[in-house]
């Protein structure tokens, strides 16, 4: 039997085919199903979900199991499970509307699945800055929810949609039913600008765009202001901590405005104080100085802001950090070193700045003695540069009776000023010889506390160096200990991190004083000046007393000051006195006589009036002349006059003899310091001796200075001759030991010379034979 092959492929080949057709059909069915299993939502799985009040969700599964049956059944989770909503399954989904069932949980099930779900309440607040601002200026609304990234709905009474958001900016866009400003998180705010807007005011409503939370806020849009309310220096306020740092406010023409200083952690703005500032009628400037040690401890009105000037600043409200943020001052200054400040009036924002704190340091520890009077006048007031002027460093040595000053330059204590010790900075002096079992000398401040000038940056403690103490030593210190330095329980500087230190040490004299002379020549004129020394303070007045007895007898008097390096010198009017008086002279100065050891700081010398005491400057001479010459030889007297006197001028006569003869006779003058040079020549002629005398007068008739002297003139020597000439025949000899030298070898060559001369014409002789 005949197999048909062709059939067989044929019916291969129409099975292939037919299965072909068959798998097109499959797949245009497919085709045509695949639009509707787009339409449908993503996969929702309800599985213990939380909503918020209003969100619309859809769900297709439950616990992770598909929806069964024709409806969803929620029920209050309350306990006797009372149905709350049923929902209807329409191709496998569940539509749930939570704003229809409220909030609080709710178990949800389809008969065959159940899960339980939450829905919150959304809550919505819009907090503008102010109620109104100036038009052309910008205004914030803080918004705040629970829930962050919403969708954000504004409309506003009788302002368009667009309108509304070209005032809110590139955020919002216009939904023609509202403005939708997206991403919202839960602390956020939104700026609106008033330059379009008019002036009127405005209600605005806002709501979230899947939830019910709704909120309104008006504002009112005010004509701009004409007043310039600002901060003065730049909009910032520096100042050291531990110091006051003053706010400058520029009120214009308002007699009042508010200023707020805030810090703004973790976006969260929180209020450090705020209150009222209030120029005064004939001012347009108000200065604040806020103490920033008392800065977020709660403080009160008079802690926290020190002396205004130009107006006054009524404080609302002070932070108090441990209470209101949980933090130490130290721990927030930990945090930040600036705060915000703002100006505000009639609900409008002014301007905006700066308050800013910088670290504070010490610089120096110095110690001066000063006068009861100048202490008296600095310790009135903060002038405590005056000190240096009108006192001096103590150099390591301080007289008894003086006031000790100690001066400490630096920052950031001004503001505990008072309470030093507490705030871990110590100021003291120990006394550091008492010897053995002696007791220890204290010494007690004065006014029993400081004198402190902020701006200068200088504070200042006064001690009087009490009787009873010469020669005993004290070491002044000056210390501000940081908290590592300390033991637990001990203050610290809570402004320190690296303990500073500084010393200072003096010995105690007894007071001193004296004259500069024990006998002083005056004229009979005005101004006559007395001078001395002492180691008491500089600025202490010593007193001067001239005392004649007899037929010329007088009291005069006058006072000097003592100067920086103890000098002094008093002015006495001597004037009318009779010349040739004697009197006695008596320097006291009262104020330390029980300082003394006698019981009296007092000093005594003499005077005269017209009588030469030896002050008169003399005129002293020097000379210059060879002791021996030979005959025939120059030989000059050189002398030089000189007034060696420290002040005056010295007029007389010089005169000089030489060989019995007077050979110059002159008048001069010379001021302190000051010479003059005479010379006469000898006559060296002959041989023998010449003697020579020169003599100054002072105008007086008193002989001044002498001297007087020998000058030899020797006969020349005949040997010398002789010796001449035989130097020149040891010459002559010593030239012909050189001929002699020469003789031995060539004439004008040496031998050396020679034999290279030789050499070389023998080896040109053999150089030929080559």
């Amino acid at each position: 039997m005949t197999q048909d092959t062709t059939s067989v492929r044929e019916k291969g080949r129409a099975v292939v085919l037919a299965a072909l057709m068959v798998l097109s059909v499959v797949a245009m069915g497919a085709a045509f199903a695949a639009p509707a299993a787009a339409d449908s939502p993503d996969d929702v799985n309800l599985n213990g979900n939380s909503f918020w009040e209003g969100e619309e969700v859809t769900f297709n599964a439950i616990e992770g199991s598909s929806l069964s049956g024709d409806k969803v059944i929620v029920t209050a989770d309350n306990g006797d499970g009372s149905v709350v909503k049923e929902l209807p399954v329409n191709n496998g989904n569940a539509t749930l509307d939570t704003g229809a069932i409220g909030t609080g949980t709710f178990e949800v099930a389809d008969g065959s699945n159940t899960t339980s779900i939450t829905v919150s309440d959304q809550d919505l607040t819009l907090e503008p800055e102010f109620d109104s601002v100036s038009q052309g200026d910008s205004l914030e609304i803080s918004v705040d929810s629970a829930r962050t990234g919403y969708n954000l709905t504004l409309t506003a009474d009788g302002l368009s949609t667009s309108d509304l958001a070209n005032a809110l900016g590139a955020e919002a866009s216009d939904e023609d039913d509202y403005v939708l400003i997206q991403d919202v998180s839960s602390t956020d705010s939104i700026t609106i600008d008033s330059s379009s807007l008019n002036q009127e005011e405005y209600n605005v409503s806002a709501g979230v765009e899947d939830t019910d939370a709704e909120d309104s806020f008006s504002f009112e849009v005010t004509e701009q202001s004409d007043t310039n309310i600002e901060f003065g220096n730049d909009g910032t306020a520096t100042g050291v901590l531990g110091d006051h740092n003053t706010i400058t406010v520029n009120t214009d023409d308002a007699s009042s405005v508010n200023l707020s200083v805030t810090w703004t952690p973790d976006n969260e703005e929180i209020t450090i104080f705020n209150g009222t500032v209030t120029a005064n009628s004939n001012s347009d400037q108000v200065k604040i100085p806020v103490n920033t040690h008392e800065l977020l401890k709660g403080a009160t009105q008079d802690e926290l802001i020190g002396e205004e000037s130009g107006g006054s600043f009524a404080l609302d409200y002070a932070m108090n950090a441990s209470a209101d943020y949980d933090s130490s001052p130290a721990e927030v200054w930990s945090m930040t070193s600036s705060f915000d400040m703002e100006l505000t009036q009639g609900g409008s924002n002014e301007d905006r700045g700066l308050f800013r704190v910088t670290d504070r340091s010490t610089e120096s520890l110095s110690t001066y003695a000063i006068s009861q009077d100048a202490y008296d006048e600095i310790s009135g007031g903060n002038n405590i540069a005056a000190v240096a002027e009108h006192g001096t460093a103590t150099d390591g040595t301080i007289a008894e009776g003086d006031v000790l000053v100690t001066v400490v330059e630096g920052t950031g204590f001004f503001g505990y000023a008072e309470n030093l010790s507490e705030n871990g900075v110590e100021l003291g002096i120990t006394h550091t010889n008492p010897g053995f079992g002696g007791d220890e000398v204290t010494l007690d401040q004065l006014n029993n506390g400081l004198v402190t000038n902020e701006s200068a940056g200088q504070m200042a403690a006064f001690y009087q160096i009490p009787e009873d103490n010469e020669s005993n030593e004290f070491n002044v210190t000056f210390d501000v200990y940081s908290e590592d330095d300390v033991d637990e329980g001990e203050a610290f500087n809570p402004y320190t991190d690296t303990t500073e230190s500084f010393s200072e040490s003096f010995t105690v004299e007894e007071p001193t004083l004296s004259f500069d002379s024990d006998k002083y020549e005056v004229a009979p004129e005005e101004g006559q000046e007395i001078t001395g020394t002492t180691n008491i303070a500089p600025g202490n007045e010593i007193r001067v007393e001239a005392g004649a007895y007899g037929d010329n007898g007088f009291v005069e008097d006058g006072t000097g000051v003592v100067q920086d390096d103890g000098s002094w010198a008093a002015a006495i009017d001597f004037s009318g006195e009779v010349q040739d008086t004697e009197f006695d002279l008596e320097a006291t100065n009262r104020a330390y006589d029980d300082y003394a050891d006698d019981g009296k700081l007092v000093d005594e010398a003499e005077g005269v009036i017209g009588e030469d005491v030896g002050a008169t400057p003399s005129l002293s001479i020097s000379t210059d002349v060879p002791s021996e010459v030979a005959v025939d030889e120059d030989a000059t007297l050189t002398v030089t006059v000189e007034n060696k006197a420290d002040s005056g001028t010295a007029a007389g006569n010089i005169s000089i003899t030489v060989d019995g003869e007077e050979v110059t006779s002159e008048e001069l003058e010379l001021e302190a310091g000051g010479s003059q040079e005479f010379t006469a020549d000898f006559d060296t002629s002959s041989a023998g001796d010449i003697e020579y005398s020169v003599t100054t007068t002072g105008d007086d008739g008193d002989q001044d200075d002498s001297t007087s002297g020998t000058l030899t003139v020797a006969e020349e020597d005949p040997g010398t001759g002789d010796e001449s000439e035989g130097s020149g025949d040891d010459d002559e000899g010593d030239d012909e030991g050189g001929d002699s030298d020469d003789g031995e070898g060539s004439p004008g060559f040496g031998v050396a010379v020679a034999l290279v001369a030789l050499l070389s014409a023998a080896m040109l002789a053999l150089r030929r034979q080559d």
